[in-house]
């Protein structure tokens, strides 16, 4: 596995051989397995890609503790779909678990991945403002409760649709709110 994840990153690689003696225990071998293929499969999807797959390896501890292997996987996965489209957008994903995690439930953890499906579907995909809404998105959910920041969700992502600087300009406007309150 290491020579594998070297080919995309050394410093990857050194973070997987820091993070799986930690995990496998955790984990059958068919788990432990299937957490490796999730690993090598981020870090092979595209430009940058180590980046979503270093933010998986960093995560995975914090993620094993709180979630049963199926919602690990559930995350995983999800991930994986977004590194297809942006490494960015899916190293965003899994910085913003942590955060998220510590104070919500799985509902509120499907409302928040539909929360970021405007910027992703729109045509042309609007990846910037996707990553935005995962960097600011925890920080609402921790802030207020799930059904205003569903609403601040709904918001956002009609600023975006009318154009993509309206959208610029609500995450701005809500850094500075969640900054000051």
């Amino acid at each position: 596995m290491y020579e594998s994840l070297a080919r995309t990153s050394v410093a990857l690689a050194r973070r997987y051989v820091d993070v799986a003696p930690t995990l496998q225990p955790t984990f059958s071998a068919a788990e432990f397995a299937r957490w490796t293929e999730y690993c090598l499969r981020l870090a092979q999807t595209g430009w940058r890609a180590w980046e979503s797959a270093d933010a998986f390896l960093q995560i995975s501890p914090f993620l094993r503790q709180h979630l049963s292997s199926d919602e690990l996987w559930i995350w995983a996965e999800h991930g994986n779909t977004l590194a297809q489209r942006s490494s960015e957008v899916a190293a965003a994903f899994f910085r913003a678990a942590r955060p998220l995690l510590q104070g919500t439930s799985q509902p509120v953890f499907a409302a928040w991945v539909a929360g970021s499906r405007p910027y992703l579907d729109a045509s042309p995909s609007l990846l910037a403002l996707a990553v935005e809404y995962f960097r600011l998105s925890p920080l609402v959910y921790s802030q207020y409760a799930p059904a205003a920041a569903a609403l601040w969700s709904q918001v956002g992502a009609g600023f975006a649709r009318v154009h993509v600087q309206h959208g610029q300009t609500f995450f701005v406007l809500s850094r500075t709110h969640l900054e000051r309150t």
